[in-house]
């Protein structure tokens, strides 16, 4: 039984299966497929964004990651994901420069996380 080349989302499950079997050359050629065939779609710009921070390229996985916001500005989930990446990454500047600190600020107001945000921004008012 094949997959339908065109189903974008299957090119997506390829390239995280890649990104998890550490095969970074057949995750980018799958990740790239499904961004030609949904350039519009969210996932597959998080995908290389996680496939540059999993082969430890700090410099692309950051430019993936701010790609991914300038792209979906309205997305809540683009600027966790560079938040998150700046917090792994140990950026805490980054962390409190470039407007992210609003995202933290909302997250920190809903307390969808824990006292991470807390130690991290010490005493920071957000």
């Amino acid at each position: 039984m094949g997959v339908d080349p065109k189903l974008w989302k299957a090119w997506i499950l390829l390239g995280n299966a890649g990104i998890e079997l550490q095969q970074f050359q057949e995750a980018q050629n799958a990740l790239e497929k499904a961004k030609g065939l949904a350039p519009d779609e969210f996932l597959p710009y998080l995908g290389m964004a996680m496939l540059s921070e999993a082969k430890k390229d700090t410099q692309e996985a950051e430019n993936e990651y701010v790609l991914l916001t300038e792209k979906f500005p309205d997305s809540m989930e683009g600027e966790q994901a560079l938040l998150n990446f700046y917090r792994k990454s140990g950026q805490k500047e980054k962390l409190l420069k470039n407007g992210t600190t609003k995202c933290a600020a909302i997250a920190f107001e809903f307390k969808t996380l824990t006292g991470t945000w807390r130690d991290l921004l010490g005493s920071q008012n957000v």
